[in-house]
């Protein structure tokens, strides 16, 4: 039997396969980077690390946020382009699914650890509010924010 990897403990868990199709709602890739980082104990990793969040983002946290609210409206219109930084964080991930989750457990592959706590963040930034009214002065993304209503 050959070791989990982030791709077969994603599909063993949810019964697909990490696709791009899953960049179409946040909440997905939400599931997606907290089971892989639930798993691996990588949660840790922010803890640890000496130079968290990363600086090669320049302001992490307002990046994290300004690409939360661009993908939220572009779940919900989706005629654009994804935004940069999750595209280049999905690209890191994508390019390792098949990396054992051990690797990423003992920290020997650096760069999916920092795109998986990434993509994390702007996904659970995007969910914010999922399903419940917010008081928001942004219309921007306020169809994904209500999830249950048709907007």
């Amino acid at each position: 039997m050959s070791e989990p990897t982030l791709a077969s403990t994603w599909y063993a868990a949810s019964g697909v396969a990490i696709t791009d199709r899953l960049l179409e709602w946040p909440p997905d890739v939400f599931a997606l980077t907290n089971l892989v980082l639930a798993r691996a104990e990588a949660f840790r990793y922010v803890l640890t690390v000496k130079d968290w969040p990363p600086s090669g983002f320049g302001d992490w946290p307002q990046a994290v946020e300004e690409a939360s609210r661009r993908w939220s409206a572009w779940a919900e219109d989706p005629t654009g382009a994804i935004p940069d930084l999750v595209a280049s964080q999905w690209r890191v991930f994508c390019e390792d699914a098949e990396v054992p989750i051990e690797q990423v457990a003992l920290r020997r592959d650096h760069r999916v650890c920092e795109a998986l706590l990434t993509l994390h963040a702007i996904a659970d930034e995007a969910c914010a509010g999922l399903g419940v009214a917010l008081d928001s002065s942004s219309p921007e993304g306020a169809c994904i924010a209500l999830a249950a209503v048709s907007c």
